[in-house]
């Protein structure tokens, strides 16, 4: 394999170990092809329609999972055997198709906008799906050739040049209507122009769909690479793996484990089957055959019992056998009487090192069966014997000693115990002694997943250049964070720098490690959960002990607290009570209030009343007063002027020394003297009456209303 084709294979490998990205396309592709069929979809055709449509070919195991996750999520119905897409899944991607649709027109009608303005030429109907067409196959190819790396391009961060591009646009042209030269400098040209917000939304979906398709449609040569990583292993067969090999639990779990190890053999893995595993295989049929034999049943009899049976064993094997065939219970047995024979016929080695004694492993054995009695306590109507714990035990002791030290994955180690005993998987998983450690044991789900991963019937760009990229197709639409995509951008960057042959080896560890973490349905994660709560039981027995002592304390204070909270009610209801008459009180006091205003009022008003009529009284008066003492004085005034003249003087002397001599001054004797005092008091009388009516009636009658509005 060339440097390019392994630095592609790397590349693939980053955005393989972002699985979520991944189990998104699955999932995409399972609605996608349910969506588009023509045809009515079910389990049994799922498979063979995704071919049709996609050219892709994703294993029975991963459509089974994700089916049951999508039917999970109510994307998914059942309406008999058919799978049907639920409305508002059916609702949600019509909806994002359309949008994609409309985005993918507009952004088109930009770039053929920007052709004609650049080269001059006028595109007709023709040109202009050729040139749409060369603009999508190369659009599309650059990003499942450079994956997420074409973020930058988007988001305008060019950075970089690549040499492959002006390759990529020769090879995308479509159509001879346009000049190939033009077309080849205006796609080379196409990222390093200024781009519209809707060409970026349009690049952004294809390159959501390429990071996709890249994590989930493996090609060829990355498998292989894979694939590559088991050769030369030793994987050694648990008896529970050997019962589903010589179809004792029923026909789809041995088609399941015969495929399983059929792919290990064509990828040269080694097979085996310790000795320990054939004797404990052979104590186990043993115990069943006898069974059968000590309690033979007819033909009609088998056919009921097999209907009823619980679970697929060696038991309702021979029941199903007999109701079929009528076999025999001796002659069953005799097929599974010689295990080892059994085994030269599927090909399988039986290693007779007895590496226990030979390197003295005794004391890690006794370990183990204490570890592995403990995880196997997963229900308590069940416990494995002594003898299986021992064989258990015996097992891991020998694989943990033959596994390569230094190893970064279980298939890095070169050695390991196929089983489907949940209960080792427990054990390496959450025992403190090895939860650290490589693992051990792998379960045959797990491993079918490194042979079983999607890819492609038709060439690897061929089938994302189909109904993937297509703006038609929900693949690819789900959220693509930039978190998930600086991860996979980190991943290339940080091996580029290494040999591919490194690069390779580090990341297919990095993938078996992170598959082989996973669980593989509901049935499984919920048994893991279950099982890991019981073997944590004898941890918290003292945890318990302790927890109770404390709720024994906090139900004394809690009892002491019930108690002040009653007093405390009373004394609440007590005051509740006061509150209460206290607002009656209030109420009252309220409506008192309310009529002292009232009368406060009313009073106010006939006040207002009474103080304007003493106002009007009180004005009159001292306007008539101040009119009355002006005539007085003006009187005077004219008498004493009267007196100065010869022919008025006779008439008022007279009246002058009359008031003088009879009022107040009889020492006055010269007639002057008494004119002038009587001009004085004529003056003096109409200044006070001037002064009292100065402000008018009206004047005098708002002051004295004022006067008695502030005395209230």
């Amino acid at each position: 394999m060339g440097t390019k084709d392994e630095f592609a294979t790397t590349i693939q490998l980053s955005y393989l170990l972002a699985s979520d990205i991944g189990v998104l396309g699955d999932e995409a592709t399972v609605i996608d092809a349910i969506h588009h069929a023509k045809e009515k979809v079910t389990e049994d055709n799922i498979q063979q329609v995704i071919e049709e449509l996609f050219h892709v070919n994703i294993s029975l195991e991963n459509l089974k999972r994700t089916i049951s996750s999508l039917h999970n999520q109510n994307k998914l119905c059942r309406e008999g055997q058919c799978l049907v897409i639920s409305p508002q899944t059916l609702e949600e991607i019509t909806k994002v198709a359309l949008e994609n649709g409309k985005i993918e027109t507009e952004a088109l009608l930009e770039w053929f906008s920007d052709y004609e303005t650049l080269t001059g030429e006028l595109l007709s109907n023709k040109s202009r799906e050729d040139l749409k067409n060369s603009i999508l196959v190369f659009v599309r190819t650059f990003f499942l050739t450079h994956g997420a790396d074409c973020y930058e391009f988007i988001s305008g961060q060019k950075q970089r040049e690549y040499n492959d591009i002006s390759t990529l646009a020769d090879k995308a042209v479509v159509g001879n209507d346009l000049e190939q030269k033009n077309v080849i400098e205006f796609l080379t040209t196409l990222f390093s122009r200024d781009l519209s917000e809707i060409q970026k939304l349009f690049l952004l979906t294809l390159l959501k769909k390429a990071v996709h398709y890249l994590s989930m449609v493996v090609d060829h040569s990355t498998q292989e690479t894979i694939v590559r990583q088991v050769d030369g292993a030793s994987i050694y067969l648990d008896t529970t793996v050997l019962y589903r090999l010589f179809n004792l639990q029923g026909e789809e779990r041995y088609q399941s484990i015969k495929r399983l190890v059929d792919y290990c053999k064509k990828a040269n893995a080694n097979i085996k089957v310790f000795r320990t595993s054939v004797e404990e295989l052979e104590r186990r049929i043993d115990y069943d055959s006898k069974i059968i034999i000590a309690h033979p049943i007819p033909v009609s009899f088998a056919s009921i019992g097999y209907k009823s049976r619980t679970e697929e064993n060696y038991i309702s094997t021979f029941w199903k056998e007999k109701a079929k065939t009528g076999v025999s219970a001796e002659d069953f047995n005799f097929r599974f009487k010689n295990v080892k024979t059994l085994l030269e016929e599927y090909e399988l080695e039986v290693d007779d090192v007895d590496y226990i004694a030979e390197n003295n492993l005794n004391g890690n054995v006794e370990i183990l069966e204490g570890k592995v009695s403990r995880f196997s306590r997963s229900s308590p109507d069940f416990s494995k014997s002594d003898n299986a714990i021992s064989h258990d035990a015996k097992c891991l002791a020998m694989i943990s000693h033959l596994q390569e030290k230094g190893a970064s994955s279980v298939i890095d180690a070169k050695t390991f115990f196929l089983t489907t005993d949940w209960s080792l998987i427990r054990l390496q998983r959450l025992d403190n002694d090895y939860k650290d450690s490589i693992d051990m044991a792998v379960l045959p789900s797990q491993l079918m997943q490194l042979f079983c991963m999607t890819s492609p019937t038709t060439d690897y760009f061929e089938a994302f250049l189909g109904l993937f990229s297509s703006s038609r197709t929900s693949f690819g639409i789900n959220k693509l964070s930039n978190e998930q995509m600086q991860e996979v951008l980190g991943r290339v960057a940080m091996y580029k720098s290494t040999t591919p042959a490194f690069a390779e080896k580090v990341l297919s560890n990095q993938l078996i490690q992170s598959t082989f973490g996973k669980q593989e349905s509901e049935e499984e994660k919920n048994q893991l959960i279950d099982d890991a709560m019981i073997s944590t039981a004898e941890d918290m027995e003292q945890e318990i002990n302790l927890k109770d002592q404390i709720i024994s304390e906090k139900e004394e204070r809690l009892k002491q607290s019930e108690e002040s909270l009653r007093r405390a009610d009373k004394e609440i209801q007590i005051k509740q009570l006061d509150i209460e008459r206290l607002s009656e009180e209030n109420e009252v006091l309220v409506k008192q209030t309310a009529a002292l205003e009232q009368d406060n009022l009313k009073y106010k008003e006939k006040y207002e009343v009474q103080a304007e009529k003493n106002a009007r009284k009180k004005a009159m008066a001292r306007y008539a007063i101040g009119i009355v003492m002006t005539i007085i004085g003006v009187i005077l005034i004219i008498i004493s002027v009267m007196a100065l003249f010869p022919e008025t003087s006779r008439c008022v002397q007279p009246i002058f020394f009359h008031i003088t001599e009879s009022v107040f001054i009889k020492e006055i004797d010269s007639l002057i003297d008494v004119i002038g005092v009587f001009v004085t008091l004529g003056l003096a009388t109409i200044s006070g009456g001037y002064v009292l009516f100065k402000p008018g009636y009206k004047g005098l009658q708002q002051k004295y209303l004022k006067k008695y509005i502030d005395e209230l």
